[in-house]
């Protein structure tokens, strides 16, 4: 009854792609959209480690769990060298590289207003900062340096 259904609907599967997690709907492939996994639960971090205090290997405790093997290795070893089972910080704040160095970018910019980003970077590379086009971008605009188009800077107007 399902095999019918679905080749009524048009839904044309392959076992190749089925077993991979992929569908086949009329020739064209879709397929799951990846995702950053999070940190286990606390909850579960807890039970753990009590299952391996209480004599389970690591291995048998992965297992009882449903968790990878090296999970319940790279926990053991987190709580052997920071006393704690907490999960590490995912993501935060990032400082800028030229932020140490935001009053000479600043001289730069304000000395040659109509510099580029690749002279500035060369200006840098002279006070022995070298920094990527990009980050140099970034950080103007973090500043609030940006590049604005004036009527003095357009383009001749069409022929």
């Amino acid at each position: 009854m399902i095999d019918a259904a679905r080749a009524i609907a048009g839904l044309v599967e392959s076992r190749k792609y089925w077993r991979i997690g992929l569908t086949m709907i009329q020739g064209m492939r879709f397929e799951k959209e990846a995702c950053m996994p999070g940190p286990i639960s606390q909850d579960l971090r807890e039970r753990i480690v009590d299952a391996i205090d209480n004599g389970a290997s690591r291995n048998a405790a992965a297992q009882r769990f449903g968790v990878g093997i090296s999970t319940a290795v790279r926990l053991m070893q987190h709580r052997k060298r920071h006393g704690t089972i907490a999960p590490k910080q995912m993501g935060g704040y990032r400082q800028y590289r030229l932020a140490p160095h935001e009053q000479l970018v600043r001289e730069l910019v304000a000395a040659t207003s109509d510099i580029t980003i690749a002279e500035l970077a060369k200006q840098l590379k002279k006070h022995k900062i070298k920094v990527s086009p990009s980050a140099i971008t970034r950080y103007l605009r973090h500043l609030g340096l940006r590049f604005k188009k004036n009527s003095a800077r357009q383009r001749a107007g069409q022929a």
